[in-house]
């Protein structure tokens, strides 16, 4: 359904920072897939956020502060995690810091169409949940030649709370040995049948 001439992709549990898509506009980079991360709210956040109805002014803000309340309530280590994700680094000299190689979310993720059109997009094969069209476009991108990086502190987005999906799905995890395997690229099951 899209015609822009890069592609930026979000889950439909997902809040975007304000600045989400200018972050993936600045990081786009031809034959790169460029993933941003999110923050995992956890039930009482996430609650908090359902209860607004409609986004206020600063809710990223908000979001953090209540991260911090909960500090003494959840593991130390979830917290600071949590925190870290909701921070966003300003542009030095008009480059991005904390940029690592790392394969992408498929909650957060912005790409060149042309890049996305040369393994023929998601495999519609991957119909369970779990192991899936993320992970096998993630690979075959890279078997195709398309870089992967990490944006840790831009593109910001919350993930609402809820429960985990069954991972386990044999159908999927054979596609995807298969494609491993066989260093696909290209699927036929895409975009362009």
């Amino acid at each position: 359904m899209s015609d822009g001439e890069y592609l930026v992709f979000i889950d439909g549990d997902c809040i975007p920072h304000p600045d989400f898509v200018a972050d993936h506009v600045r990081l786009a980079t031809r034959g790169v897939v460029m993933g941003g991360r999110r923050v995992e709210t956890g039930k009482p956040l996430s609650d908090m956020l359902e209860s607004w109805g409609e986004l206020p002014k600063k809710y990223f803000h908000k979001a953090r502060i209540r991260i911090l309340k909960s500090i003494f309530r959840e593991s130390l280590g979830k917290t600071l995690s949590q925190l870290r994700r909701t921070w966003r680094f300003p542009y030095i000299s008009g480059k991005p810091l904390g940029i690592k190689e790392q394969g992408i979310l498929g909650a957060n993720f912005g790409i060149f169409r042309s890049d996305f059109e040369k393994v023929n997009g998601f495999d519609e094969r991957y119909t369970d949940p779990g192991t899936g069209e993320d992970c096998d476009l993630d690979l075959r991108l890279e078997n195709a030649g398309i870089g992967h990086r990490k944006a840790s502190h831009y593109a910001l987005m919350l993930h609402r709370h809820h429960d985990r999906l069954d991972w386990s799905s044999d159908k999927n995890a054979a596609l995807y040995v298969a494609a491993r395997k066989n260093k696909t690229t290209y699927v036929a099951t895409g975009i362009n049948r």
